[in-house]
């Protein structure tokens, strides 16, 4: 081979849950768009192993991650244990991969989600430009960043999870807005004592960079870019066209959109990781039901105990009628680039939010865990979600 002549290699290291494996196969796309000599190649667990249906040129190549084959994370809880497995397991075989390729075809970025600070510390043992990419918000890493500082101010541990105190240092954030998996201080300790130590990791990237832009997040990374002394790069939004979908999609809703009148329909969707409870799934159904409006429903196999797409409330689907449509997973860019499409009813999850922005639809809040509660109230200004829905239902009949 002609060592002058090599390729330009490019690696990726995603988180594997949907809301970032995404971004950051659209981060790839995007680099190669603008330099198709790129060799890229995507390194990633065998837990949630990405299936890339296009015709890109991207090299996938899996390592250990010592997980149980089918294991599925089953709430908050889970999704901390996750972090920690893959920062234990995989450290080691990421080491001895990047070396390999290093070997092969000199790395010239290694680009890896932030939530993963070990994988920093790798690229940049082995000298490496070690890049961390958050998928998340800005505002909602500026909050992240800030985790020490709001104990020292006395907003950490949470006294009362509920309370609509606005902290003065982070406008418009409320302390319920504040980031949490669990109502546990004792479980949220740990989590923002990891918080904490990624931030740290961070500061130590050759750069981090952003899928968001200034004319929508300017004050927050502003505050991001007065604390981290990186270069920092807001490239978003990342809404190319990619298909990756760790869920199987019901494509034949949009045959059902097209029979629906201009700007009718209330798309509801909760995003690929949120549960509900089935008292909770009941208020959403009659909710729908009761508005008048057309809706379609995602109902991800598995988001609830007991239910499913067939196993709704008795008699939901006789009132509803045909100006209804449950599905267990969806094409969610299509959904909301078509003309029926009037609202989106939707968790809060960045790649959503701004998927639904791109698309120019208004969305109602339901906010979950974690950065979903500072998006809520960044997007809300504190409204409620229910009443943000009845104003899109009332909205949609005017």
């Amino acid at each position: 081979m002609d060592l002058d002549h090599r390729p330009t290699q490019l690696v990726f290291f995603p988180y594997p849950l949907q809301g970032h494996l995404t971004p950051m196969l659209q981060l790839a796309q995007s680099l190669l768009s603008l330099n198709p000599s790129f060799k890229i190649t995507i390194a990633h667990t065998h837990f949630n192993s990405p299936k890339i249906e296009s015709p890109l040129k991207f090299t996938l190549i899996p390592i250990d991650d010592g997980l149980p084959v089918n294991w599925q994370p089953k709430g908050g809880a889970d999704l901390l244990k996750l972090v920690d497995t893959i920062s234990s397991n995989c450290r080691a075989p990421l080491f001895s991969l990047l070396s390999r390729l290093n070997e092969e075809d000199p790395v010239a970025g290694f680009f890896y989600d932030g939530i993963m600070g070990f994988a920093g510390e790798v690229g940049t043992e082995l000298g490496l430009k070690a890049m961390a990419f958050r998928t998340s918000s800005a505002t909602s890493f500026a909050v992240f960043a800030n985790i020490e500082k709001l104990h020292e101010m006395g907003y950490l541990p949470i006294r009362d999870f509920e309370s609509e105190e606005r902290i003065s240092e982070l406008p418009p954030l409320r302390i319920k807005d504040l980031p949490a998996f669990s109502s546990d201080n004792s479980v949220l300790e740990s989590f923002w004592a990891g918080i904490s130590q990624l931030t740290k990791q961070t500061k130590k990237a050759s750069a981090l960079i952003l899928n968001s832009l200034s004319a929508l997040e300017n004050e927050a990374l502003k505050m991001i870019q007065h604390d981290f002394h990186i270069p920092i790069y807001a490239i978003g939004p990342l809404n190319c066209q990619i298909s990756l979908n760790l869920l199987p999609e019901d494509s034949k809703c949009l045959s059902w959109l097209d029979a629906q009148p201009p700007k009718s329909v209330i798309y509801t969707s909760f995003g690929s990781l949120a549960g509900m409870d089935s008292s909770q799934v009941a208020e959403i159904a009659w909710g729908l039901a009761n508005s008048g409006c057309r809706f379609l429903w995602v109902v991800r196999p598995g988001s609830v105990n007991g239910y499913d797409a067939a196993e709704l409330p008795s008699g939901f689907m006789d009132q509803v009628g045909s100006r209804g449509l449950v599905v267990g997973w969806a094409p969610q860019k299509d959904v909301l680039a078509h003309q029926a499409v009037g609202a989106f009813w939707t968790h809060c999850g960045w790649n959503s939010t701004l998927e639904s922005l791109c698309a120019a639809v208004p969305m109602a809040c339901w906010a979950r865990f974690g950065d979903q509660k500072v998006l809520e109230s960044s997007l809300e200004k504190g409204g409620s979600s229910y009443e943000a829905f009845e104003a899109l239902v009332n909205k949609l009949k005017s």
